[in-house]
């Protein structure tokens, strides 16, 4: 028999869970449906839709929150280097002991670049300024409470952007375990599914399912249409074959091709036919491809090459 498969596509996942609880509640009653009810299946989906995003909020604050870390360090730097530059009439263009109180250690006067070792830098300031204030210059803005201010602001941007990268990590988590729990329910369902309803019955396509039959062999493709495209292509589309793996289309450019011509193996039921010649009448085709076997052919279908 053959199986039906969930598609890995959490968004395609979704899609089919809503068909399926659409279904459930219809007609789960009348099948004698016992345990994967619109009940279960719909709070799953439901469960699955809030993670997903909690996950993609968290995913798109950080581009806000890093940038917010790199304006509050940018800040930081750029009093830092006014401070230094006010001090250096009073304690000296090169670097001395005297540097030491100031923050400026390890024999430099190089402001760092460094989340970290700014917001240090800050504090240091901070706490010379209120042991000196008469080495604060207000009109520039230099002072001790500028400097807690900026010191502050950079702890909690980087703060922030840490704590949303726990977050982020959280809502995977939290998306991955509720993926996991709606794929059991909707297995679960089609196994209930399997037992309820007839081969080839009408309703497994009303839950959004392949029917299965005995062989698992594909069906045979239907509704093949053909729109010209751009000049030298022609749009080739049609119906989802049952149990299709994949798709073979063939194409007879009438007048130069003496037979039909395999052109391309999609595994969606579409595909742009290109290189054609404008003006052309071009004859298609397409058949639908399993681990059983190939079908015949679809029903030929022309156009003429825009």
């Amino acid at each position: 028999m053959a199986e039906n498969t969930l598609p890995d596509p959490i968004g395609e996942l979704l899609d089919l869970a809503d068909t399926m609880v659409s279904a459930l509640t219809l007609h789960e009653v009348a099948i004698g449906l016992k345990q994967n009810l619109a009940a279960t299946v719909g709070p799953a989906a439901t469960l699955l839709r809030t993670a997903v995003t909690a996950r993609d909020n968290a995913v798109g604050a950080q581009p806000d929150l890093t940038v917010a870390q790199t304006a509050a360090r940018e800040a930081g730097e750029a009093f830092a280097t006014l401070a230094r530059d006010l001090l250096k009439p009073s304690l000296g263009g090169q670097w001395s002991q005297a540097w030491v109180p100031t923050g400026f250690k390890d024999n430099s006067l190089a402001v760092p670049i460094q989340d970290g070792p700014v917001e240090t830098l800050l504090k240091d300031l901070q706490t010379y300024y209120t042991a000196n204030p008469a080495k604060e210059n207000a009109p520039a803005g230099v002072t001790a409470a500028a400097a807690g201010a900026l010191a502050t602001t950079l702890s909690n941007a980087r703060g922030a952007v840490l704590a949303n990268a726990k977050l982020q990590g959280e809502t995977l988590n939290a998306r991955n375990d509720a993926e996991k729990a709606l794929r059991k329910i909707m297995k679960g369902l089609i196994g209930e599914l399997e037992q309820k309803l007839p081969l080839g019955s009408p309703m497994w396509g009303v839950f959004g399912l392949n029917p299965p039959d005995e062989t698992g062999a594909p069906g045979i493709p239907a509704g093949l249409t053909l729109t010209p495209a751009l000049p030298g292509k022609l749009l080739a589309a049609w119906q989802p074959s049952a149990n299709a793996d994949h798709y073979r289309v063939f194409k007879q450019t009438v007048g130069v091709d003496p037979d039909f011509i395999h052109v391309a193996s999609p595994a969606d039921p579409d595909r742009t036919i290109d290189g054609l010649p404008t003006g052309a009448t071009v004859k298609v085709r397409v058949t639908a491809v399993n681990e059983i076997g190939e079908t015949q052919p679809s029903d030929v279908v022309e156009a003429v090459v825009g």
